[in-house]
């Protein structure tokens, strides 16, 4: 049997433990944060600076370099040769695999790794073939292809140098003649590899043509 102090006790605390239930959060789910527009990304760059706030002039910087990346990203695929008869262009890389293209190159700012932005994008055939396009601006390869292309003793038997009027590429041949990789140097300090599988050299010359280089390095200038 309960003792007298007891159920005072227990009528005295029980009001003040149920008013702390009533303080207990509900749940909720957090909408993810919209990533600010370039503009107004701008403008908080700029507000950073004049007021010396570094943090947020690292943000800023950050998402405009994101932006800078889906955008050049959408204006590559747009500038890519037309897909060969049978074959097919990865519809518009969708916005989601950009943006996480883009999230991955800011981690990589971030971090100082030094790493060129990428943007990677595929063609497929009717019977299964592949061909991957990848651009890097500010490429880290760019030292060790040009020696390769300046001293052609450095050359493999299955490579040879392409000319793309200003610009230079190296091909490689499959020895089966079922399959090439293209590295094509644009502006001195961008390249564009093409890994294709299933087709010959000639073929991927024929779809990576002049007009297509000239496009892409349009966008990269």
């Amino acid at each position: 049997m309960a003792s007298p102090v007891g159920t005072m006790l227990t009528k005295a605390l029980l009001p003040a433990g149920l008013a702390l239930l009533s303080f207990v959060p509900l749940q909720e789910r957090v909408k993810k944060q919209e990533r600010p527009s370039f503009d107004s990304a701008v403008a908080e760059l700029q507000a950073a600076w004049k007021d010396k706030r570094f943090g947020a002039l690292g943000s800023s910087i950050d998402t405009l370099k994101t932006h800078v990346h889906l955008a050049r990203s959408e204006a590559l695929h747009a500038a890519l040769p037309p897909a060969p008869e049978g074959w097919t262009l990865q519809p518009d890389t969708t916005r989601a695999d950009f943006e996480k293209q883009a999230g991955s190159q800011a981690a990589a700012f971030t971090m100082g790794l030094g790493l060129g932005q990428t943007s990677s994008f595929k063609y497929t055939s009717d019977n299964g073939q592949r061909m991957e396009v990848q651009v890097m601006g500010n490429s880290p390869l760019v030292a060790m292809f040009g020696l390769a292309v300046q001293n052609p003793a450095m050359l493999g038997k299955d490579q040879e140098v392409v000319r793309y009027g200003s610009h230079t590429a190296l091909l490689k041949a499959n020895p089966n003649g079922k399959g090439a990789e293209l590295q094509i140097l644009i502006g001195g300090k961008h390249t564009v590899t093409v890994q294709l599988r299933g087709e010959s050299d000639e073929f991927l010359l024929k779809v990576m043509d002049q007009a297509a280089v000239d496009r892409i390095a349009k966008v990269l200038s």
